[in-house]
């Protein structure tokens, strides 16, 4: 039972898990602007210090 939230954490038994991370307002403006090869986003979360100056 141990191994099962390092299981899931790791995406085990999932045919698509996340295959990659991308922090920065620079390369977010820059695929907004582009509007080619943008996946479909399930969740789109704005939290912390940033949402404050919105």
């Amino acid at each position: 039972a141990a191994a099962a939230p390092e299981a899931q954490a790791r995406g085990a038994g999932r045919k698509n898990g996340i295959q990659a991370v991308m922090l920065g307002t620079t390369h977010f403006m820059n695929a907004l602007l582009e509007g080619r090869g943008l996946a479909r986003t399930a969740v789109f979360r704005l939290c912390g210090p940033s949402t404050r100056l919105l």
